[in-house]
């Protein structure tokens, strides 16, 4: 099976990095142990506790290669002032597949008005 993720709300890029990675690495983990069998759900259905230990993220990324359950696109929100090359190459270490920007308005005024902390320019650039 194939699951894509998006993570939406929020600024992806402001929480602290070692979050970002533990979150990814957590969502690797989950996909790679995750099993159909019925047979290893509770009595109210809930899936068995996860046999293994988390490992590192590229460790889970590596396994989910082969997993049945294969994570194929991760998506990951954040402002524009807040991505650069720099930043999008860290989130394809974290296995991010596409990003995307949230854009509020295209008008400076408006954006200004709510306080958005940025100007159009930053989402053209």
């Amino acid at each position: 099976d194939k699951v894509e993720i998006i993570v939406l709300g929020g600024t992806w890029s402001h929480y602290p990095k070692d979050y970002q990675e533990e979150f990814c690495r957590d969502l690797f983990y989950a996909a790679n142990t995750f099993d159909e069998d019925a047979s290893k759900l509770g009595k109210r259905g809930e899936a068995a506790a996860r046999t293994r230990p988390r490992r590192d993220l590229l460790y889970e990324q590596r396994m989910n290669e082969r997993s049945h359950c294969k994570i194929i696109g991760l998506t990951l929100e954040t402002r524009p002032d807040h991505i650069s090359w720099p930043e999008v190459r860290r989130l394809r270490r974290y296995g991010c597949t596409r990003v995307q920007i949230g854009v509020q308005h295209t008008d400076d005024e408006v954006l200004k008005g709510i306080n958005r902390g940025h100007e159009r320019q930053h989402a053209v650039d």
